[in-house]
């Protein structure tokens, strides 16, 4: 099994790669799609319990620092000892150096839209200046990413389960899947 700091060096290699760039660009990408899972979440009755019970665990978890970088680093280290049995190093390379820069884009272009949309509220209204500058955006890509978080666990739980059973029993882990997948 690889230390934190075998781990940590892959995962420098990869930021590097040429997979990353488009990773970004994928990132850039997901901010929609973050959205899209915000208005698909308000409209789908038929999981509402289950993920108002996702909601709270997603909240406990942010309480204990989850989106902590060392939690990302944990998740992906259980994900890729999972899958070195199954696949070579070059295609793991492959694979996340896509999705680690997929997370970096997602991250940044979060931020460059959220100002963007200030930008435009704050020339046509000047008087919600203070809050829409930063809340209003930020609150509505933030619900997006815990949709998207508890719907990609959810998938998780079914399309693999001994991943799931791994990330969640470290901590609810799988929250972070979303982040990490192909």
């Amino acid at each position: 099994m690889d230390t934190y700091t075998d781990i940590a060096r892959r995962i420098a290699r990869i930021m590097v790669s040429p997979e990353t760039m488009v990773g970004v660009t994928q990132g850039m990408v997901s901010v929609p799609v973050d959205l899209s899972y915000l208005a698909y979440g308000f409209i789908d009755t038929e999981t509402r319990g289950i993920r108002q019970d996702e909601k709270i665990r997603l909240a406990f978890a942010v309480k204990r620092g989850i989106l902590h970088r060392e939690k990302l680093i944990k998740a992906v280290a259980i994900i890729l000892n999972m899958l070195e049995e199954v696949m070579s190093l070059s295609m793991q390379k492959r694979l996340y150096g896509g999705t680690l820069g997929s997370a970096e884009g997602r991250f940044g272009t979060s931020a460059f839209l959220a100002q963007m949309v200030a930008n435009f509220i704050v020339q046509s209204n000047g008087l919600w200046i203070n809050v829409t500058k930063t809340v209003a955006p930020a609150l509505l890509l933030v619900g997006g990413i815990a949709e998207r978080s508890i719907y990609r666990s959810l998938y998780l739980r079914k399309a693999a389960p001994p991943i799931y059973r791994a990330l969640r029993h470290s901590g609810d882990l799988d929250l972070l899947f979303f982040l990490i997948e192909p």
